[in-house]
């Protein structure tokens, strides 16, 4: 028996919008974790060509990377003595 005045929304309807919003929040959370990944990413690389930048200005500009690294030593043996630090220095040729 189907009555002419049906008053409220029915069960069907209720898990039909359930599911319809369930779908649209999983779609939007997908897209809201590309955007974050994406910021991420961008960051990362705008601070990697900072970063790349600032050596290649310092190691190019004679006066500056004298300035900076002037009596650093790059020979594998004052990095070993630098591991080493309880073993006195090797004499410099």
């Amino acid at each position: 028996m189907v009555l002419k005045n049906q008053l409220g929304i029915s069960l069907v309807s209720v898990l039909m919008a359930m599911g319809l919003v369930g779908g649209l929040s999983v779609f939007v959370m997908n897209i809201s974790h590309q955007t974050v990944t994406q910021q991420i990413r961008s960051t990362s690389d705008f601070d990697q060509n900072t970063l790349i930048q600032g050596i290649q200005q310092l190691a190019f500009n004679q006066r500056r990377c004298g300035s900076s690294l002037g009596g650093t030593s790059f020979l594998k043996d004052d990095i070993d003595d630098q591991k080493r630090p309880n073993l006195p220095r090797r004499p410099r040729p």
